[in-house]
């Protein structure tokens, strides 16, 4: 409850003491002194009843949000495959829930680690005719080949919404297979394992409430994004999903050439990932031509190291990375 109490109420606590301390020695003011403080307490307790309160609503409203997702008066989410990313998801969504969550996988060793995180919160399952009978909302996180024959099974159960991160499948075939029309495609990326994912949601003529709903659900997977037309979808999985891949091969380069140069390896790494780790965050309040020229000096070491970089091709290459990428998820249709 400690995050309730913010910097006015501690300011209003400060101005109790201060009052008070004044009351001991201004003698005549004493009394008005003592009033005061009396009045500022006052203020803090209504402060934090407040605050309190907003507390409680803000960790209610994701579950009674949710519990009204397309209409639905919910009574049963599943998560369909419980890999590392439905694992992720499962982290974000099951802590909101108010309903009964059921985990499907056919890996034992999937539905264990599951067990192991959320206990009885859950019920794991390898029975998708079960999940297809009995759970009307269902995130789906299976790996695109296996895709079709799960959401045949699905779709032959009880009317249900279904949220499918699986890539290279359109919505309109992912309506198709399951037999309904209740779907939103969404994409995440590997790095909302660790909460600082990109979540990018096919905003298919979505009410607002249904924004704000999914926006809450995914909140702590990273941060949330619309498209509204699902051909920026390919492009989402060439530059989002695939491009983890090549911040983890540049960031091995950018090491390997600095052990070439006399440091030891494990400072290397460390390096290379901080100085990734600390630009992006640069990048959140800086252009990137800006933050280039404002390491870049004339005639110094950074701009010898980007001339060469350029003459090798780098940034042509990065573009041949999302575009290829980009290409295949249109050829997976």
């Amino acid at each position: 409850m400690e995050t309730c109490i913010d910097a006015p109420l501690y300011l209003c606590l400060i101005l109790s003491v201060l009052s008070l301390s004044r009351g001991v020695d201004l003698g005549k003011h004493r009394l008005r002194t003592l009033r005061m403080a009396w009045i500022n307490l006052q203020r803090s307790v209504y402060l934090f009843r407040t605050q309190a309160t907003a507390f409680l609503l803000h960790s209610l409203s994701g579950i009674l949000l949710f519990s009204r997702l397309c209409g639905l008066n919910m009574k049963q989410f599943a998560i369909v495959g419980c890999g590392k990313m439905g694992q992720s998801l499962a982290k974000c969504i099951v802590p909101v829930l108010s309903c009964k969550c059921v985990c499907c996988d056919v890996a034992d060793s999937a539905l264990s680690e599951i067990q192991k995180l959320f206990g009885d919160k859950v019920e794991c399952t390898k029975d998708i005719k079960a999940v297809a009978n009995s759970c009307d909302v269902v995130l789906l996180a299976v790996k695109p080949v296996h895709a079709p024959k799960v959401l045949e099974i699905l779709g032959s159960g009880i009317q249900k919404t279904i949220l499918s991160i699986v890539a290279g499948i359109t919505s309109q075939t992912l309506k198709s297979l399951a037999g309904t029309p209740s779907v939103i495609r969404i994409m995440p990326n590997t790095p909302a394992l660790v909460g600082a994912g990109s979540i990018v949601i096919l905003d298919d003529n979505l009410p607002d409430e249904k924004k704000a709903i999914l926006s809450k659900l995914f909140a702590s997977a990273g941060f949330v994004h619309f498209v509204q037309n699902e051909s920026m979808m390919d492009a989402v999985t060439g530059l989002s999903g695939s491009g983890p891949a090549l911040f983890a091969i540049m960031a091995e380069a950018l090491a390997d050439a600095a052990v070439a140069q006399g440091l030891p390896r494990n400072l290397a790494s460390d390096l290379a990932r901080e100085t990734m780790f600390g630009t992006a965050r640069l990048l959140e309040v800086q252009h990137p031509d800006i933050l280039k020229e404002s390491v870049m000096s004339p005639g110094g070491t950074t701009a010898a190291g980007i001339l060469a970089a350029e003459n090798a091709g780098f940034r042509s290459a990065s573009q041949a990375f999302v575009i290829a990428a980009t290409q295949k998820s249109r050829d997976m249709r």
